[in-house]
């Protein structure tokens, strides 16, 4: 992930946070949470569609709020995310929150049935930090836009 912002004296600032857009194998096996499966966001723009909230009411994170979104869904369990199909609209709380309360973590698992997912606890902190500032200052309301490598040129 990047974010790109104005620090308090106006100068362009970015930052780049390894994160997963992918639904965990648990979610793609083992437990299918939604008959048509694991949710895998379509790449695209989510204009004001976060704001800062508590993920599973359990901390705070940026959640979907403001909109629908659009994922696709991986329900065959073939070992391959399937990315390409019907495409579903609607509130599904694809949320961007952490995996692990510290450190690093290295696989998926269980964090993620289609949420966007920070591997490092400290980068999050950092991140929700940044939101929280904004919001003061802009309201809760932030766009995701997700890009796939190839449109990058």
């Amino acid at each position: 992930m990047v974010i790109v912002y104005r620090d308090e004296a106006g100068k362009q600032m970015a930052l780049e946070y390894p994160i997963t857009t992918d639904p965990g194998a648990h979610y793609t096996k083992s437990e299918l949470m939604n008959k048509d499966g694991a949710a895998i966001l379509v790449p695209g723009q989510y204009v004001n569609t976060y704001g800062l909230g508590k993920h599973r009411g359990k901390y705070e994170a940026l959640c979907e709020t403001g909109g629908p979104v659009r994922v696709w869904r991986d329900g065959n369990r073939d070992d391959r995310l399937d990315r390409s199909g019907r495409i579903y609209e609607g509130v599904f709380w694809i949320n961007i929150h952490r995996a692990g309360q510290s450190g690093t973590t290295e696989r998926i698992g269980k964090y993620s049935a289609g949420c966007q997912v920070f591997q490092n606890a400290d980068n999050f902190a950092n991140f929700i930090g940044l939101a929280r500032k904004s919001r003061d200052i802009r309201g809760n309301q932030f766009t995701y836009t997700l890009l796939e490598e190839a449109d990058l040129g």
